[in-house]
């Protein structure tokens, strides 16, 4: 599913955005594994029957609705993390190629994300095509109220990607909090070595300083 990519943060620095973005995974991370186990606790009910009924599935689609958005919660922050460290690559240079390593990080969980998604869906029979953007997949999931197949297919492949963005949110947020280290240590390192040669200017040129000159 793909996601909206969310700016930067009007009016915030880079440490300021930072801390909002963990603050953000971390919420979706309890989200997510809340409502596995919410979706989870309905497919096992319903999995003796044949069908999964319209009574049963006014309960479920909320619930199938808010995975998507936290799907795309998710892969929003791991979007406007490479925001945040190209941000940082531009104004304090990546000598060490450590935030390009951050970077691919973010890529990788991205593609890897999608290929689990799309392998979920293509095993309960549902196309990859009707859930490519927010909207579509939750136009899919409304769509998918019509037929009692529909809807069994649909919880089926929610149930199965409830799980796995269980892992993949836990996964994305153990590397954005190593992300955050490395981004924090290299503005610190940064600004030290630009704020060095000034103090060592400003010493030269105090009153105890002016004196050993003399």
């Amino acid at each position: 599913i793909n996601s909206f990519a969310s700016g930067a943060i009007a009016g915030a620095t880079l440490p300021e955005q930072l801390v909002q973005e963990l603050t953000l995974i971390d919420q979706d991370a309890q989200q997510v594994s809340q409502l596995q186990q919410q979706v989870m606790m309905v497919a096992n009910q319903v999995k003796n029957l044949q069908g999964l009924s319209l009574q049963n599935w006014q309960s479920v689609s909320p619930l199938l609705n808010q995975l998507v958005t936290l799907t795309g919660n998710a892969k929003g922050l791991a979007y406007q993390t490479t925001n945040t460290v190209a941000a940082v690559q531009a104004q304090y240079g990546d000598p060490t190629q450590k935030l390009a390593n951050v970077q691919s990080s973010m890529q990788i969980w991205t593609l890897n994300t999608d290929n689990q998604i799309a392998a979920a869906l293509k095993q309960f029979g549902l196309s990859e095509q009707n859930f490519q953007t927010q909207q579509s997949a939750l136009n899919s999931i409304q769509l998918a109220s019509q037929s009692a197949t529909g809807r069994q297919q649909t919880l089926q492949a929610g149930n199965q990607i409830a799980g796995l963005m269980v892992n993949q949110i836990q996964s994305l947020q153990s590397d954005m909090h190593a992300a955050n280290q490395v981004i924090m240590n290299h503005i610190a390192y940064q600004e030290h070595a630009e704020t060095a040669p000034m103090t060592n200017n400003a010493s030269m040129l105090a009153p105890g300083a002016q004196q050993n000159l003399n």
